[in-house]
């Protein structure tokens, strides 16, 4: 049997009167310290100091077959139930395998998650939609999630979202979007190992149809070319009518077309930056030049199309474009960016390699230039007239 180190028990019931006497007890015999440790919670310590009669509490755990040891706090700034609860949870942590002595780390918020990895990301890659994504995250996002820890997102938070957005009218392929958004932040918990799987897998979003079934004819553009001299919205009309000209997308329009990056001699229009992310040519007819000509007398800064309410470029111009559709008798359901489809299509229509047209919408390959071909009505009609003329018997003389 080991021998005691000192006369008297150091195993003991920690209660304030005890620890008070066996204080008084080392006091008296001069020691310099001496431990005692709690009968009813192992691993709970009190040190006792000889010369001032100093409590202190300590908790001993084992981690890793290690042992370890952690100052719980002076008798007196924390009570004997408090040393015991927090040895307790020292025990419980260690027993799940988590240390301690390491800092105990809140649980991320998406909020955290999205403001200070996403976009931190995306400002490094210098990403053109970024302020989109702020956008989407301020009108949509942030409100369902944002108070979320990322461990605690599942299925059901993005299915009711969804239904939300169902619910508020938003369009098939702006819910697709969102939900895109959301997978891409959260893809950034699992790869820094805060989720294990993404919880956007397997959501199911509203099926986009962005097939349009009907485009601008050539004689609707003509007719909206005839609105547009009229209108007295100069920038706005002639923005259109370059944008009917050269099948140029709107932010195009809106951000790339500077006067240093139009060469009218030569007759072409350099994109510095296109959806590809490579520099790109728009070859430019002569009503083209026209067009962009007669935005000279309106020249005061460095972009073709400024803004006339102070800004320094002019925006969508939305309701200039429907304003002309109705004055040149167009239906409404068109927009903007069907200006772009009317090009290709009057290009395919009237015979010109689907290849060429790829080429001059500056499109990844020729199958996205099929989506924006539409062919012409009367174009089918004599396409059936002449297959159906292929199936039936010559008539009898």
């Amino acid at each position: 049997m080991k021998p005691r180190k000192y006369s008297f028990p150091t195993r003991i019931s920690f209660t304030v009167t005890r620890l008070r006497e066996e204080a008084a007890r080392v006091r008296a015999l001069g020691l310099v310290q001496v431990q005692f440790t709690c009968e009813t919670d192992p691993g709970l310590l009190a040190l006792i100091y000889g010369a001032s009669g100093r409590i202190v509490f300590y908790s001993r755990y084992s981690y890793l077959r290690r042992p370890y040891r952690i100052k719980l706090g002076e008798f007196g700034l924390i009570s004997i139930d408090q040393a015991k609860q927090q040895h307790r949870a020292n025990r419980v942590l260690a027993a799940q395998g988590q240390n301690p002595r390491q800092p105990k780390t809140a649980p991320m918020l998406y909020r955290e998650l999205f403001w200070e990895h996403y976009i931190v990301q995306c400002q490094s890659r210098r990403k053109k939609t970024i302020k989109t994504d702020i956008s989407r995250h301020h009108n949509w996002i942030g409100e369902a999630l944002d108070h979320l820890a990322v461990t605690e997102i599942n299925k059901s938070h993005i299915h009711q979202l969804v239904v939300k957005m169902i619910d508020a009218g938003l369009a098939p392929a702006t819910i697709r979007t969102i939900v895109g958004q959301i997978r891409t932040v959260l893809e950034l918990a699992v790869d820094l190992e805060i989720i294990d799987r993404n919880p956007t897998k397997g959501v199911r979003t509203p099926r986009v149809n962005n097939r349009r079934e009907q485009c601008l004819t050539a004689d609707q553009v003509r007719a909206f070319f005839e609105a547009a001299q009229r209108d007295p919205n100069v920038i706005g009309s002639h923005k259109l009518m370059l944008s009917a000209l050269t099948g140029a997308r709107q932010g195009e329009l809106t951000h790339q077309c500077r006067w240093d990056q139009i060469d009218l001699e030569a007759g072409i229009w350099y994109l510095t930056d296109q959806k590809s992310n490579r520099p790109g040519k728009i070859y430019l007819s002569s009503p083209a030049k026209d067009v962009i000509r007669r935005m000279e007398a309106f020249r005061c800064n460095d972009f073709v199309f400024p803004g006339q309410r102070g800004n320094e470029r002019s925006g969508r111009a939305i309701r200039v474009f429907r304003r002309l559709c109705k004055q040149a008798g167009i239906s409404d359901g068109f927009r903007p960016h069907d200006l772009r489809h009317g090009w290709i299509s009057a290009g395919v229509n009237a015979g010109i390699p689907i290849e060429i047209m790829s080429q001059g919408a500056r499109h990844s390959s020729v199958n996205v230039t099929r989506i924006y071909s539409h062919a012409l009505p009367e174009n089918l009609v004599a396409a059936n007239e002449l297959i159906s003329t292929l199936f039936m018997p010559p008539k009898a003389a």
